[in-house]
């Protein structure tokens, strides 16, 4: 039984439209560091259900956990740095992030839906000043990217079968 190229084309090309996208599955990276008491940056906003790798540092010369709503995911001996992956919850919430050791080290987790619009976060300390820019995408339109990634495999797979199929038609 001879398979037609229009078939093979199409599931190559569904094929490697897969590999690619199961390599782009990387969660946000978010660098936060530990220095001088003090969490940077602060607030850390991230969205519900997204997941991130934390790459937290600790510039101290003293021991610093990575503690977000009473759960220590890290525990960093002064100079050191680790990371690791976390997944926030679903709800929009502002959880705390704090140290085990040291009560008066606080920074905030604020999970919320992104907007329309870029946020602007700013954090001052011993006389500098940082600022990050964080934009976001409208979520008002829809596009491909917004269709379920199986669903949206098999429509451009049946499109390219199709298209193929028509034009060897009219060969």
């Amino acid at each position: 039984m001879k398979i037609p190229s229009y078939v093979f084309v199409g599931l190559l090309v569904m094929s490697l439209l897969f590999v690619n996208s199961v390599q782009s599955d990387t969660p946000r990276v978010i660098a936060v560091e530990i220095s001088g008491f003090q969490y940077n940056p602060n607030p850390i906003i991230v969205e519900p259900g997204e997941t991130v790798t934390f790459e937290v540092s600790n510039k101290d010369s003293t021991a610093h956990t990575f503690t977000v709503n009473g759960d220590t995911l890290l525990d960093l001996p002064g100079g050191s740095s680790d990371s690791l992956n976390y997944t926030a919850p679903m709800s929009e919430q502002v959880l705390p992030i704090t140290c085990d050791y040291h009560s008066s080290m606080k920074a905030d987790l604020k999970i919320q839906a992104s907007s329309t619009s870029g946020t602007t976060n700013s954090t001052s300390s011993a006389g500098t000043s940082t600022s990050v820019t964080t934009s976001t995408s409208d979520t008002t339109s829809s596009s491909i990217t917004d269709v379920p990634f199986p669903t949206a495999f098999f429509l451009i797979g049946l499109s390219l079968i199709i298209l193929i199929r028509r034009r060897s038609l009219f060969l």
